[in-house]
């Protein structure tokens, strides 16, 4: 009889140790939906990480085209000068006879 008087504490005991593993569990499951946002957080981070590094290449690309058209442009403008040289020395030898 004696360990009938004990299986009640036995029982609250255990019912107590359930209840705080039922804690630990419950903040195991918040733990675990917390990562899961994390994850999904760095999915979209990562994603976005490729559209920005695509973009960038996209870019690159163009300020290259850029730079070559500068340099095109500063050449035709050197010849524009040749020229207007040629005529500026042209006009003087034509303007001066015709004076």
């Amino acid at each position: 009889m004696a360990d009938n008087k004990d299986l009640p504490e036995i029982v609250a005991e255990i019912l107590i140790e359930l209840q705080k593993m039922n804690g630990k569990m419950n903040k195991l499951d918040s733990i675990d939906s917390r990562l899961e946002r994390v994850e999904k957080h760095f999915e979209q981070v990562d994603s976005r990480l490729e559209r920005v590094e695509g973009q960038q290449a996209k870019n690159n690309a163009a300020v290259g085209e850029i730079r070559f058209s500068v340099v095109k442009l500063a050449e035709q403008l050197e010849v524009v000068q040749k020229f207007d040289e040629r005529i500026k020395a042209l006009e003087s030898v034509v303007f001066r006879k015709g004076a």
